[in-house]
């Protein structure tokens, strides 16, 4: 599994921190950072992020829906009617013709607004409504149980990681003391040797033994 690698990483971290840093790397402060920087985790909290965002919108479905659309227009010319002069006859009063000048008769204003408020309300949704939140509360649950699974599932694999680095920088503390104090058993069979108190064996024996130690001990340090 992929979220079994920020584990390794957190233990390669623990065991080089414990070991260089006065103050090393907590156990929290390790299941922290694993939680925090884990991809797949991320991915998960994600899903469901977007998966409420359908919440809102089956919501709105059994809502009380509001529009206002407004416009307006400008005319550069008032729009209007142009009537033709003309001429009454008074031919039958023994007159001349009269001349009638007309005015223009105005059509719209030049400027033009108008509005329009909608209102939809929905009447009867068959239960759609209520279907569609109880799948996307389950689609949630579902969900969220999963991230908190990915979240046990490394918090021990970083708990496990951890212990293991402790007791592997204890093992190679415990590996140096004992390689200390062959070398001092050694030096002391060395200087026992030059006085005439021990044979050589014992100086051998101890060589033998400090040679061991040290492969042990590098060994604890790998």
């Amino acid at each position: 599994m992929k979220y079994l690698q920020v584990p390794l990483m957190i233990y390669l971290l623990a065991a080089t921190t414990l070991g260089a840093l006065a103050n090393p790397l907590s156990l929290a402060d390790a299941v922290h950072t694993a939680l925090s920087h884990n991809p797949e985790i991320q991915a998960a909290d994600q899903d469901v992020a977007v998966i409420r965002t359908k919440l809102a919108q089956v919501h709105a479905q059994d809502r009380v829906k509001v529009s206002v659309d407004l416009t307006y227009l400008a005319l550069s010319e008032q729009p209007e009617m142009r009537l033709p002069a003309m001429s009454l006859d008074l031919s039958a009063l023994h007159l001349p013709p009269l001349p009638v000048s007309l005015p223009n008769l105005p059509l719209a204003n030049d400027h033009l607004a108008t509005g329009m408020v909608n209102v939809q309300m929905p009447l009867y949704t068959g239960g759609r409504v209520q279907y569609g939140l109880q799948q996307v509360n389950s689609a949630i649950a579902v969900l969220e149980a999963r991230a908190d699974s990915k979240r046990r599932d490394i918090a021990f694999a970083v708990v496990d990681a951890y212990l293991r680095a402790v007791l592997a920088r204890r093992v190679a503390e415990v590996a140096d003391e004992a390689y200390n104090t062959i070398q001092q058993h050694r030096q002391q069979a060395e200087a026992l040797l030059k006085q005439g108190q021990v044979a050589r064996y014992e100086v051998i024996r101890a060589e033998t033994e400090l040679a061991n130690q040290d492969r042990r001990r590098l060994d604890a340090h790998r």
